[in-house]
């Protein structure tokens, strides 16, 4: 019993220690423009979750739960990286349901960009070295921004009644490092202050 409670104990203060980050850059306008429109038609509730506006981001490369002590190697491991890029624009392809087989999530959806791709490879085997577990189960990256998550609709019925509105190219210049801040049982973003610049 002695032994559970210390090895729980243990776990509870090394979560405590952890920070879970990504590096990201704003959304356009579209995207809260897209949700101030369609929040009328189909409002928040318990089965359909806008994003909230200060909250709209497009992941460059996510980083996961990090030890708190090795943020600022990761940070400056992941400055020299993005510095040694040219700035680059993303071109929209569509607003769309995500995954499409089984879809719970509403996207813009943008055109992958080599540059896009390099970056998040760059990135990727840069931090190998720090063994994080999301760096495990790497997947291609698809730039997006979501929208909504949402949970037991019917995607057939509610697709048709979003109103849609028109996309413009997205450049990437300034990348920052964002946090994800959990607070009963809601997660809330927060950007720190120092950006990155593409070249």
């Amino acid at each position: 019993m002695l032994y559970l409670f210390l090895a729980k104990a243990i776990a509870m203060i090394l979560k405590n220690n952890q920070r879970r980050i990504f590096l990201a850059v704003n959304a356009p306008k579209e995207a809260s423009e897209f949700i101030q429109l369609n929040n009328n038609i189909i409002p928040h509730q318990k089965k359909m979750k806008w994003m909230r506006l200060h909250n709209l981001h497009l992941t460059i490369y996510f980083i996961g739960n990090v030890d708190a002590y090795k943020y600022d190697e990761i940070f400056n491991l992941s400055k020299e990286i993005i510095l040694g890029f040219s700035s680059f624009t993303l071109l929209p392809d569509k607003f769309c349901l995500m995954p499409s087989q089984h879809p719970r999530m509403i996207w813009i959806k943008y055109y992958t960009h080599p540059a896009f791709t390099e970056l998040n490879h760059a990135l990727h085997f840069a931090l190998k070295k720090f063994e994080l577990k999301a760096n495990q189960f790497y997947k291609e990256p698809v730039p997006h921004v979501t929208l909504a998550r949402f949970y037991g609709l019917k995607e057939n019925i509610y697709l048709s009644q979003l109103k849609e509105i028109a996309l413009q190219p997205l450049a990437i210049k300034e990348i920052r490092m964002w946090e994800t801040i959990s607070s009963e049982g809601n997660s809330d973003y927060t950007q720190h202050k120092d950006s990155l610049f593409l070249k």
